[in-house]
């Protein structure tokens, strides 16, 4: 047997509608009012009060989100292929497709390995800037960086951003 969840103030009998206006939102309603529906209600309405409010004092109240459970077909069952004794296909045995499912990535963090390298240009109008022993001046504002580096002057530094290699071409042509 399932219990009903309320979906909106309207579900709510008045004595939980009185006690939540009261205790939950600090809502301005009459004791004279706590079986009036309506008039709660109301109070909600004018206190500007949501259902996601309430429900976010209350989770319990809150719709129950069931994620979907990835079953197998049978058309993506691998199928068991035998081989001949002497480790040849049996010409008997009809090939079977082998079906596998993608692995989809929503979000994954990109590793940063020190191998990586990238390029930097400096765009502020300092003749010269060093940090992390690479050397930026107007001249040559770009400088081939580790990730390292690069992640530290990228979001600790003002006035450097990355470059392509298409624009470094360009500007030494």
């Amino acid at each position: 047997m399932s219990v009903e969840l309320p979906k909106g103030f309207e579900d709510l009998k008045p004595t939980e509608l009185y006690r939540s206006a009261l205790e939950d939102f600090a809502l301005p309603v009459e004791e004279e009012d706590k079986n009036k529906k309506k008039v709660l209600l109301a109070a909600f309405l004018e206190g500007g009060v949501t259902w996601d409010d309430y429900v976010a004092q209350h989770p319990e109240v809150a719709p129950v989100v069931e994620e979907p459970v990835y079953q197998p077909s049978a058309a993506n069952q691998v199928q068991d292929t035998t081989l001949h004794p002497e480790n040849k296909w049996d010409e008997n045995v009809e090939a079977v497709a082998v079906v596998e499912t993608p692995r989809v990535v929503v979000k994954e963090a990109i590793p940063v390995t020190s191998q990586d390298s990238y390029l930097i240009k400096m765009t502020r109008e300092n003749p010269l800037f060093e940090v992390r022993g690479h050397k930026f001046t107007r001249s040559h504002p770009y400088a081939l960086v580790n990730a390292v580096d690069a992640d530290y002057i990228l979001t600790n530094e003002e006035g450097f951003r990355q470059a392509t290699p298409s624009e470094l071409r360009e500007f030494y042509g």
